[in-house]
């Protein structure tokens, strides 16, 4: 070969060579969909590698000649131009770190990788695509400080429910957020202030930074965004009116469990496009905004968890949108038959079905226009399915628990694994209209997938009897009207209710159970306790066979036999405690079935033979002038002392009282002004019974009754004395144990009790009860009671001779 053919030999191959390194390098940059398409099965390899189980969409790219074509391949999105521009590779179980090669996906604008269990930090490979516009990292676990520089062309930026950490102020989102129009941070780790961290965005419209670790105050600067939350974090301080203009454009705000203080500027009302509005679990106080009445577009109000005081305004009752209202746990104060039944207007609230204002101090009756509520819904569901829009804002799972209480079922058994990959779907579907789990109709037992709403009037001052047409309330399948003052009979229409929840627990409801009450096919939840209910057990109850849960504690003067079989095979004796007159089932280790027991067998076989009747009659005397002298010894110990000074000094000025209850505890402090009890010439404080008593110690209890429990105390000056702490704490508990006594020993016990010798052998038998050796077995007050009122209905006669029982 010549030199010259040599030459040009060589020359073509370098040519050769360099056009090979050209094609090569432009398989690397990616200038085509052949190149996205092997950058595209690298990433199936890795994700092949990383994770264990593969099930998502990656697994069936490729997988023959047919599926050659990446535009073809689940969760790939290609342009016009055929290059590859989004890849949707959520919910897919994926595990490991980010993948590092997707800038080599020079067109791709769309990344969804959310909800996964994607770990590590973000990579600078991610960073470096210049021309991504969707960024959803969602839902996984990703850590470390927040690094989104270089991201530029973002539009929306979805990192929320991972770990990452960092103060927001230094996290440089001015750099990236030219073009930002959607934020969300929330559920992560972030601290700091906000600042003027968002001032240079212009572009941005939804800002959510909920369930972080934020301090400070709030930005004034988001009234011209439609979405903003910071729920769920420590911003405090008040909310300036000027946070407010006049060109709001807020639709959805949300402020909720924060620690902001002063008053609900009423500039809010400025927000005229505002559908939901979430000041809850703050510490707003003063009165709630006549305003907001007139934001006509609202459908969520939600205000509880405040200090707001004075009435609650009836400009509210003009917000006709209205779906849901919370104003729970405030201080209210008025008749709630002022608040809703003046106008009438509450009726009109057709699509109402989930009312909850428990825990504040309303008063009044139950209004008879509340019944009207909630009757057609479906018109807003309609709606909703048509504007596709979540009222709830950002807080989904928040919003779920707060409106669906633990105790509701069936929502209660997944009430604890609610994670939000769940509950945006969830809440979405409630809000929609459809049925997520299926509740009765009306009447039957048949289920069907609906939705059903509550009411929550528990924990107030509510009075009066409840009207016949609560019985119209058929979209409702539960009812809290539990620790108020209502009186009066069970309705018998609360038979023609779907109801699942039941509690009517601590009011002054008597007569009666309905036999309708066995129409409540679905009930699972029923608490009667705490009332004067009276009659026979309802039979009734039996055909009632999914309830789980059931207390008629405290009802002393139910009466007749539990059955033994069914569903009330099941409860234990919690649920009968206070109820001497009911015969329970044997296996149900109740000391008071052993009384029941005793009192019926003892009235089928009470013919004694006349000696053994004298002598019962002499040791019945004997045990009446122990029991007085005893009474007499420890009622004496506790009225004397030497004149009018105080048995302790009044050194402790604060104390924690706390008692159970059916929904919580309650806590009682004493301030330093102290409270001087006195006992004709004994004068004591709380403190000193405190101390006496070493703060009702359990190992000083010697009986419990049934208004509360006995304490035996030891004052300084070695004097011993009987202490009874009421189960109904205050005044109110102090007169209903004074009526109780009054209505049970003058009404019932002004008959001669005394009349032979029978009579004094039945009195024996309870006098024997009572000094038990096992304190467990010995009878308590209202026991006691109802075996002497059982003594008195078979010796009413002639009252003139009448004695005093003391």
């Amino acid at each position: 070969m010549s030199d010259l053919q040599e030459t040009h030999f060589c020359c073509f191959l370098f040519l050769l060579s360099i056009s090979f390194i050209f094609l090569s390098g432009s398989l690397v940059v990616g200038d085509s969909l052949d190149t996205d398409k092997q950058i595209l099965l690298k990433l199936k390899n890795y994700l092949d590698n990383k994770t264990l189980a593969d099930q998502g969409k990656y697994i069936y790219w490729n997988t023959n000649t047919s599926n050659s074509n990446p535009c073809q391949w689940q969760g790939i999105l290609c342009s016009k131009e055929k290059r590859v521009i989004g890849i949707d590779l959520s919910n897919s179980d994926i595990t490991g770190e980010v993948f590092q090669s997707f800038s080599q996906l020079t067109e791709l604008t769309r990344l969804d990788l959310s909800q996964n269990t994607l770990f590590g930090y973000i990579p600078d490979d991610l960073r470096n695509c210049q021309k991504l516009l969707y960024l959803n990292l969602s839902h996984n676990i990703l850590d470390g400080e927040l690094n989104v520089t270089g991201l530029k062309t973002l539009q929306t930026l979805d990192l929320s429910l991972n770990r990452f950490h960092g103060e927001l102020g230094l996290l440089n989102f001015p750099s990236i957020c030219g073009n930002l129009v959607t934020l969300n941070i929330s559920g992560n780790n972030l601290t700091g202030e906000i600042g003027n961290s968002f001032d240079q965005c212009s572009n941005l419209k939804y800002l959510d930074l909920s369930t972080n670790k934020l301090s400070g105050s709030i930005w004034n600067g988001f009234a011209r965004l439609t979405q903003f939350s910071v729920a769920e974090n420590n911003l405090n301080g008040n909310i300036s009116y000027e946070a407010f203009p006049l060109n709001c454009e807020l639709v959805e705000l949300d402020l909720s469990q924060n620690g902001f203080v002063g008053e609900a500027p009423k500039e809010v009302a400025n927000c005229k496009n505002l559908t939901m509005l979430n000041l809850s679990t703050n510490k707003f106080t003063g009165a709630i905004p006549i305003e907001m009445g007139s934001i006509s577009r609202l459908k969520g109000l939600y205000l509880g968890g405040n200090n707001f005081s004075r009435d609650i305004p009836e400009t509210l009752l003009n917000l006709t949108n209205l779906v849901f209202l919370d104003l729970s746990r405030n201080k209210f104060g008025g008749d709630i038959q002022m608040i809703f039944g003046k106008f009438k207007q509450i009726g009109n609230c057709t699509s109402l079905l989930w009312l909850n204002l428990a825990n504040n101090n309303l008063s009044g009756n139950f209004p008879r226009e509340l019944a009207k509520i909630g009757r057609n819904a479906m018109t807003t569901f309609e709606a909703n399915r048509r504007d596709d829009v979540i009222v709830a804002g950002s807080g989904e799972c928040l919003a779920m628990k707060r409106w669906i209480p633990a105790d509701y079922p069936p929502f209660s058994f997944v009430y604890d694994i609610l994670t939000r990959k769940n509950c945006r779907e969830l809440w979405n579907k409630l809000l929609k209209g459809y049925g997520i789990f299926p509740f009765c109709t009306p009447g039957s037992s048949l289920r069907l997938p609906v939705i059903s709403g509550y009411v929550q009037l528990s924990g107030n001052k509510l009075s009066g009897e409840i009207p016949s047409e609560i019985g119209t309330m058929v979209n409702f399948s539960m009812l809290q009207l539990g620790f108020n003052s209502f009186s009066g009979k069970f309705p018998p229409e609360l038979g023609n209710l779907p109801l699942m929840v039941l509690n009517m627990t601590r009011n002054n409801f008597s007569g009666e159970i309905p036999i309708e009450i066995g129409n409540l096919k679905c009930l699972q939840n029923l608490d009667l306790s705490c009332n004067n209910f009276s009659g026979n057990f309802p039979t009734s109850l039996n055909k009632v066979s999914e309830l789980n849960k059931f207390n008629i504690s405290y009802n002393p003067f139910i009466y007749g036999s539990v059955s033994s079989s069914g569903q009330f095979g099941t409860f234990d004796k919690d649920s009968y405690l206070g109820d001497p007159l009911l015969i329970l089932p044997k296996f149900i280790d109740n000391s008071s079935t052993g009384n029941n027991e005793s009192i019926t067998s003892h009235h089928k076989n009470h013919k004694k033979p006349a000696r053994l009747s004298v002598f019962l009659a002499f040791l019945a005397i004997t045990l009446v002038f122990v029991i007085c002298g005893l009474l007499t010894i420890i009622v004496c110990a506790l009225v004397k002392s030497p004149s009018d000074q105080y048995l302790l000094r009044d050194h402790i000025k604060h104390c924690n009282d706390s008692s159970s209850s059916g929904i919580g505890s309650s806590s009682q402090c004493l301030s330093d002004s102290v409270k001087v009890i006195r006992l004709n010439k004994t004068a004591f404080t709380y403190a000193d019974i405190l101390k006496a008593t070493n703060n009702f110690s359990e190992n000083r209890i010697i009986g419990k009754g049934g208004f509360g429990t006995v304490y035996i105390g030891l004052f300084t000056d070695g004097r011993e004395v009987a202490v009874k702490k009421l189960l109904s704490e205050g005044l109110e508990g102090e007169k209903e144990f004074q009526a109780e006594m009054e209505h049970h020993v003058l009404s019932h016990l002004g008959s001669r009790l005394v009349g032979g010798a029978e009579e004094m052998g039945e009195l024996l038998c309870i006098g024997l009860k009572c000094t038990n050796e096992a304190p467990n077995a010995r009878p308590n007050m209202k026991q006691v009671l109802a075996m002497l009122i059982l003594i008195s209905k078979s010796n009413i006669g002639d009252s003139s001779d009448h004695g005093h029982i003391v």
